[in-house]
């Protein structure tokens, strides 16, 4: 019995030393068991989020990309538009520009006309007058004083005439600087 009892306690010593080794090992493999899902599950998160960052990632990118396609669109539909604005504008301006160019010369040109006609009917008047006056005078004053009066009148129509044409040359000369003025680019109304 003795030798039972030693073997009992024998095996009972080690089924106790070896219980806590058990025990301890079944401890330490469920802990290292729920590590293991823990760092599955952590790693299973990490990859859910970078698949979500990538995602979103993708997703604001392609949303930029449209929007900057759109601005882009827009702006270049907007210069097109100021484009054909300026070009309608400038063409306006120009035709306007050659229409008054235009009047202007015409008006010029009538004034002018105008003008020669009422001094050329001025000169044929006033030497009607003149030889009327003139032959007044002869009637009435002798040979000499119809001459110094003829002489008078003569010098009057030079005077006359010169004047007419200084007037004709200045309405020439006011005409030419119309024409540069235009030609320049000036407002010549």
């Amino acid at each position: 019995m003795k030798r039972h009892i030693s073997l009992i306690l024998t095996v009972s010593s080690l089924a106790f030393g070896i219980t806590p080794v058990v025990a301890f090992a079944a401890f330490h493999e469920a802990s290292q068991e729920r590590r293991q899902e823990t760092r599955d599950a952590v790693e299973q998160k990490r990859e859910e989020a970078r698949t979500n960052i990538q995602e979103k990632r993708e997703a604001v990118k392609t949303e930029v990309k449209e929007k900057r396609e759109a601005v882009k669109t827009e702006m270049k539909e907007k210069r097109d538009t100021m484009k054909t604005e300026l070009k309608d504008k400038r063409e306006a301006m120009t035709t306007e520009a050659k229409a008054k160019r235009e009047a202007v010369r015409a008006e010029a040109k009538q004034k002018r006309e105008a003008l020669e006609t009422q001094m050329k009917a001025k000169r044929e008047e006033f030497k009607t007058k003149a030889e009327a006056r003139k032959e007044e005078l002869k009637k009435k004053l002798g040979e000499e004083r119809a001459k110094r009066i003829e002489q008078f009148f003569q010098k009057m129509t030079e005077k006359f005439e010169n004047v007419i044409d200084r007037l004709s040359s200045f309405a020439n000369r006011i005409d030419e600087r119309i024409a540069k003025a235009e030609a320049n680019g000036r407002d010549a109304a």
